[in-house]
């Protein structure tokens, strides 16, 4: 499958059919999601334990919901 790449114009925002979280925007746009500063925190946390390889796949979240629910 052939990968396309996307370069957008300058200054063009995206367009998409959902919010699109934006960090530290200025430009006002309706469309825009900005995230609060807790959701803010909660995502560069998680992105730390992704680089410093604390996930689980999706099969080990299954396993530990079958467990707990046993």
């Amino acid at each position: 499958m052939a990968k396309k790449s996307y370069k957008p114009q300058d200054n063009e925002l995206p367009q998409v059919n959902e919010p699109v979280a934006a960090y530290h925007v200025t430009t006002p746009n309706a469309n825009l999601y900005v995230p609060t500063e807790y959701e803010q925190e909660i995502i560069m946390h998680s992105e730390k334990d992704y680089e410093e390889g604390r996930l689980h796949t999706q099969e080990d979240v299954d396993k530990l919901v079958e467990q707990w629910l046993s």
